[in-house]
């Protein structure tokens, strides 16, 4: 169903044929987006990048090229996750005020600016994401066709021997 990874815990995880950076990268990336939803602890990220240094193969890199993209697209969501904890704790600070003064027109009006631009920080962050996927996917894609054309064909086995293999493994009624 998803021909460049596999669903897990609400997300596409790249076969294992994607680099080990790559990998990490995305997990350091989704754990920050997570870590900032509140729903993942310390602990758990610890884990989940040991494991993906221990379950990853090591595998040829295309170039720098994707590795420099990968770097560059998990900073934009370093500082989107930062924006986004920036106005989430404006947001907060403005709802604390808004308690004591309800009827401030333009204090409603900044909560709205503000949870607007987290929801669009948000989606840039889940854009990017994606973009990150992408690349992994690319680095497979690409690592895939250098082992095609790698890839020897073995020597034909005599026909005779196919046919016996072939003969013996048809069931006789």
């Amino acid at each position: 169903m998803f021909p460049n990874g596999r669903w897990q815990h609400g997300r596409v995880v790249p076969h294992d044929s994607a680099s080990k950076e790559s990998r990490r990268k995305m997990a350091e990336a989704y754990s920050l987006n997570q870590k900032l939803n509140g729903k993942v602890s310390e602990e758990d990220l610890k884990k989940l990048r040991r494991k993906l240094e221990e379950d990853s193969e090591d595998t040829k890199q295309t170039g720098t090229t994707i590795t420099d993209q990968m770097d560059l697209l998990c900073e934009q969501v370093k500082m989107l996750a930062g924006e986004v904890a920036l106005c989430t704790s404006s947001l907060k600070r403005l709802s604390e005020q808004a308690t004591s003064n309800p009827g401030d027109s333009q204090m409603m009006e900044q909560m709205q600016k503000l949870k607007d631009e987290i929801r669009e920080k948000k989606r840039q962050i889940r854009v990017l994401e994606q973009r990150m996927i992408g690349s992994v996917e690319t680095t497979t894609h690409a690592s895939n066709s250098i082992e095609v054309s790698q890839w020897q064909p073995q020597p034909a086995t005599p026909i005779k021997d196919s046919k016996a293999v072939t003969q013996s493994a048809i069931p006789r009624r």
